[in-house]
């Protein structure tokens, strides 16, 4: 397995961040505002938004089907000399769980983004206070026989190479 090490830079003019984005399509960027420069960087990213929350939906509705089921299969009722399996409420059981699962899948994974459950980012403190002061910090990935070179590059680019 190939290990990739991080080429951090920082820009403190987006139009060459811009440039070096455009030149390595996977380029990370961090901002701490988006700029009409950087217009259209992040929607390259696709987060998998859509698919947590239809994973957490799934995964919802099948445990709150099975509690649901499972609840009056255990606890059964006999009516009428008959089990009693009433399906609406089983219904509305797992419709609540279902979108309990969504919501909570949603909300883990957009703490998990936003890096607001204690998790750090492995940027380097001080690309961290630049990009805070409004500095843009570009993070790419590269073999290890290829960082000097593209490290020139990015200081040609007018990047602080970190």
């Amino acid at each position: 397995m190939t290990a990739y090490p991080q080429v951090w830079a920082v820009f403190s003019d987006a139009r060459a961040a811009r440039a070096i984005v455009d030149r390595w399509p996977d380029a990370e960027v961090y901002a701490a505002e988006p700029t009409e420069t950087l217009a259209g960087v992040h929607s390259r990213v696709r987060a998998p938004f859509g698919g947590i929350a239809l994973a957490g939906g799934i995964l919802g509705g099948l445990v709150g089907g099975g509690i649901a089921a499972g609840t009056f299969s255990w606890m059964s009722l006999h009516v009428g000399g008959l089990p009693h399996f009433p399906v609406p409420p089983i219904g509305i059981v797992t419709f609540a769980i279902t979108a309990l699962g969504a919501i909570g899948a949603s909300v883990v994974f957009l703490l998990v983004q936003g890096r607001m459950l204690g998790f750090r980012l492995a940027m380097p403190e001080d690309a961290r206070r630049r990009v805070a002061s409004g500095d843009v910090a570009v993070m790419l990935r590269v073999h290890e026989e290829e960082r000097a070179a593209v490290a020139r590059e990015l200081a040609a680019a007018g990047a602080e190479v970190l």
